[in-house]
C-alpha cells in the first residue's frame, strides 16, 4: 500500500499539487493508524476544507477526512452508506482501516465494542428511521426518568437546566420527558407545563413565592409586612399575589384580585402580631424609645400604634325625598 494519498480522483473538487502537499503534511504515519493532526470535530474526526465546483462557481466545503480518503481511493460513497473505521479510531484515515457500511453495521460495531447500550425493553437494533427515539433511551434509564420526574414535581426550585446537567442530557429532552411526549411507559408524575427559568440573581425563588402566598392567604398580613421579610418591594409582592408574575407556579393558591392594603400609617411596617406585642410590652413598662429602636421605626409610629382608634362610622344614608 502506498503512503501517498492522491486527491486527484475526487469528482467536482479542484485539486492542485499544493492541496495534496497540505493534506499530506497533516498526517502522522508513525503508528499503525495514520492519525490526522489537523482540525477535528467534537467527535474526534478530522476535517479538511476543499474547493469544489458549483453552478455559481468555486465554493469552499469542509468534509471529514476519512470520507475524503475513501472517495479518493474507491470512488463515490454509495447512497445511504457510511465510512466505518475497523480500528475504532476516529482520527485514523489509513485506507485499509476504512470500509463502507450501513447504519446497522455501525451500530453493530459499537455494540460489540461496548460503546452502545441497549435501552430497556428494546428487542433488536433500531432502523435508521427509529434511531432518534432509540438513541434517547440509551442516555437515561427508566429509573432515572422516574427520579427526574419526581424531583421536578416535588422540588419547586428545580429547573430544567439543572436536571439536564445532572443527567447529562439536553434541556429539550428533559422538557419532553416531563410533559410525557417521550418515554411514555416510564413511571413518574407528569406536568402540564414547564416552569420558566428565572435569573439566578432573583431574590424570590419558587419556594419563597409559595410561602408568601400561603402566608397572605392565612390572613393577618399585608404586602407591606411581607415585603421586608423577602427583601423585595411591596409592588413585587403584589405582582406575585395577583399572579402577574410566577403565574406558571402550581401551588394551589388562587390569584388575589383585590389585595389588603394598610389603612393606618404603622400597618405598613408592623404586622398585627407586632402591634399586640408592643402594647403588651408598654403595659409592662418598656420605654417607647427602646421599642422604636428594636422594631426600627420612629417613636411617633409607636405613639400612633398606642392611640385608641375609633371604629369607622357607617356611611350616612341619602335623604328620602
Amino acid at each position: 500500500m502506498s503512503d501517498i494519498i492522491d486527491l486527484t480522483p475526487l469528482r467536482g473538487v479542484r485539486v492542485t499539487p499544493r492541496l495534496n502537499a497540505r493534506f499530506a503534511e497533516k498526517i502522522d504515519r508513525s503508528g499503525e493508524c495514520w492519525i490526522w493532526i489537523g482540525l477535528r470535530d467534537g467527535a474526534g474526526y478530522g476535517l479538511f476544507t476543499l474547493t469544489v465546483t458549483s453552478p455559481r462557481g468555486l465554493a469552499q466545503r469542509t468534509e471529514r477526512v476519512h470520507r475524503i480518503v475513501y472517495e479518493a481511493i474507491h470512488g463515490r460513497i454509495p447512497r445511504g452508506m457510511r465510512v466505518l473505521h475497523g480500528c475504532d479510531c476516529p482520527p485514523c484515515l489509513r485506507p485499509d482501516h476504512l470500509r463502507a457500511g450501513t447504519d446497522r453495521d455501525n451500530w453493530r460495531d459499537r455494540l460489540s465494542r461496548g460503546r452502545l447500550r441497549i435501552p430497556e425493553g428494546a428487542a433488536a437494533l433500531p432502523t435508521r428511521k427509529s434511531f432518534a427515539g432509540w438513541s434517547r433511551q440509551m442516555k437515561i434509564s427508566n429509573a432515572d426518568v422516574a427520579a427526574l420526574r419526581e424531583t421536578y414535581a416535588s422540588d419547586p426550585d428545580s429547573t430544567v437546566v439543572d436536571l439536564a446537567r445532572r443527567y447529562s442530557i439536553s434541556p429539550g429532552f428533559v422538557r419532553l420527558i416531563l410533559l410525557g411526549k417521550t418515554r411514555k411507559k416510564a413511571p413518574g408524575p407528569l406536568v402540564g407545563r414547564i416552569r420558566k427559568v428565572r435569573s439566578p440573581n432573583a431574590k424570590l425563588t419558587p419556594s419563597k413565592v409559595i410561602e408568601l402566598r400561603r402566608r397572605y392567604q392565612a390572613g393577618g398580613e399585608t404586602i407591606y409586612t411581607l415585603a421586608p421579610n423577602y427583601g423585595v418591594s411591596p409592588q413585587i409582592i403584589s405582582q406575585a399575589l395577583r399572579r402577574e408574575t410566577w403565574a406558571d407556579l402550581d401551588d394551589g393558591v388562587p390569584a388575589f384580585r383585590r389585595l389588603r392594603y394598610a389603612r393606618r400609617r404603622w400597618a405598613r411596617k408592623l404586622s398585627p402580631n407586632d402591634v399586640e406585642a408592643i402594647k403588651v410590652r408598654v403595659a409592662q413598662g418598656v420605654s417607647k424609645s427602646q421599642l422604636a429602636e428594636e422594631y426600627r421605626v420612629s417613636r411617633g409610629l409607636i405613639y400612633d400604634v398606642l392611640k385608641p382608634h375609633a371604629p369607622t362610622p357607617p356611611p350616612t344614608p341619602p335623604p328620602v325625598c
